[in-house]
C-alpha cells in the first residue's frame, strides 16, 4: 500500500479549521489541491 504524507511549514494541527487561532490559508488551499488530486487518481 503506497501512502503519502504532506506537512505543510509553520502550520499546526487543525489548520483548516476556518475562523480558529490555528487556521493557515495557504496550507489549507494546498492541502485541499493535495486531496482533490488525488481523488482524481480513484479509478472509478
Amino acid at each position: 500500500m503506497a501512502y503519502e504524507v504532506g506537512i505543510y511549514f509553520g502550520a499546526p494541527h487543525a489548520f483548516s479549521v476556518f475562523g480558529s487561532a490555528a487556521y493557515r490559508e495557504n496550507a489549507d488551499q494546498r492541502s485541499w489541491a493535495t486531496f482533490k488530486g488525488w481523488l482524481n487518481e480513484i479509478p472509478k
